[in-house]
């Protein structure tokens, strides 16, 4: 039994978009095959808040969608779903023509096409919610385009709570507004850790919001922390108390899209120092990884083996 385990641990991790879902896989596969009845059909089935938001999460980064998607518009006027997709995909349209570099390294010319891109998304959302003002989803990528478009941290707020009104755990829309309350974006590092602290704090044990003590963290380190920040046992002592109360919880339950809080405390507590903890939640991750936030340091794949090999090594 050991023996089968460490050859199921040890083979090189992948980084699929997919999470390893099949369902995700099959709609990945329509997106590209521009089959959108498929699509259409699929999405329609799926109910529950987080799982639509997991599987819109698909239509928003595979590639080529913008190419196809008047089709599903044109053929379908009256529903308010190939404009959601069509918004959400944008975004990621959008942040493409951006490109990762920092603001220093963005030239005018990307800066000019992201804005464009993004505004084009905007407004298919905002058609969205005012033919369908529950459509939390819509509201949720109208956070994003709010801090990409700098319209500032009310509005970017008013819009967070239109999400949280309809479903007050929404974990796509509270990584993005977390994200927005930065003080690289229009907020601050006291905003940043409020924000946080205050989400998991309000959140029912074994629910996976525990992550955002982590995310903000690093963006404080990465910012302008001290070079001791994540090794600091205050910071590792709330990693440890944030993990606790969401994913090692005896409530939680693993969902679809949950690996992203395993990451995200694998490299948070790798960053602290923490190898014991940290390779627990690298053997929880197994083979599928998510490109957040291993590609803060280049190649995904090659940051997520090299720690978790160290993890493995000195935990």
């Amino acid at each position: 039994m050991f023996s089968a385990l460490r050859s199921k641990i040890s083979r090189k991790p992948v980084l699929d978009p997919c999470l390893g879902d099949a369902d995700a896989s099959r709609l990945r596969e329509a997106l590209e095959k521009r089959d959108w009845r498929s699509v259409r059909d699929f999405l329609n089935t799926v109910t529950d808040p987080d799982d639509r938001a997991f599987y819109l999460g698909i239509c928003q980064t595979t590639p080529g969608v913008q190419e196809w998607i008047d089709e599903w518009t044109a053929a379908e006027p009256d529903t308010t779903l190939p404009v959601l997709v069509q918004g959400a995909n944008g975004i990621q349209w959008a942040w493409d023509a951006r490109g990762r570099a920092g603001s220093a390294q963005t030239t005018a010319r990307q800066f000019r096409e992201f804005h464009r891109r993004l505004k084009v998304a905007e407004d298919h959302l905002r058609d969205v919610v005012r033919r369908d003002p529950d459509d939390v989803d819509a509201w949720s990528g109208l956070v994003t385009t709010a801090r990409g478009l700098e319209l500032g941290k009310p509005e970017a707020r008013r819009r967070f709570d239109e999400v949280t009104r309809r479903h007050p755990l929404h974990i796509y829309a509270h990584d993005q507004m977390l994200q927005g309350l930065c003080a690289k974006w229009f907020g601050s590092d006291k905003d940043m850790f409020s924000f946080a602290r205050q989400a998991v704090t309000k959140s029912p044990p074994g629910n996976p919001l525990g992550h955002l003590v982590a995310v903000a963290h690093f963006e404080f380190w990465s910012g302008n922390g001290p070079d001791n920040h994540m090794t600091r046992s205050k910071v590792r002592d709330e990693l440890h108390a944030a993990a606790n109360h969401s994913v090692r919880h005896a409530d939680y339950r693993p969902r679809l899209g949950g690996q992203v809080s395993h990451n995200w405390f694998a490299f948070a507590f790798s960053l602290s120092g923490d190898f014991t903890a940290a390779r627990e939640h690298f053997d929880i991750i197994g083979q599928s990884i998510t490109s957040s936030p291993w590609q803060m340091y280049g190649d995904p794949v090659e940051m997520f083996q090299k720690m978790r090999a160290e993890a493995r090594k000195r935990g």
